[in-house]
């Protein structure tokens, strides 16, 4: 048995520098359907049975794509949320106010 992980595509998270791992907020962007059909293209001539992808929304519609492309069904498991990083939002608000205030 082998066992393939792979990423999301793009979200809306991506493109506002933001830390999402809780809630079922920011989808895939139309960048991110596109690189999940292509995952798709590239996963086709190898025999996957099941899909398990994490809660969070743009895992989830990365997961359908796969699973309508490929035939095969998804689960959608809590083992593999995310983990919070409380740390790293806060410095995710600075950044962006640091870039709002430099320009």
């Amino acid at each position: 048995m082998k066992i393939y992980f792979t990423r999301h595509g793009e979200s809306e998270a991506n493109l506002l520098w933001e830390h999402s791992n809780r809630g079922f907020k920011h989808p895939l962007t139309e960048k991110g359907r596109v690189q999940a059909n292509a995952l798709a293209r590239k996963l086709e001539g190898i025999a996957v049975t099941w899909l398990f992808t994490s809660p969070i929304m743009r895992a989830v519609q990365t997961a359908e794509i796969l699973s309508d492309a490929l035939g095969v069904p998804y689960e959608i498991t809590d083992a593999l949320r995310e983990y919070d990083c409380n740390l790293l939002n806060r410095l995710n608000l600075l950044m962006k106010m640091a870039i709002l205030v430099c320009g």
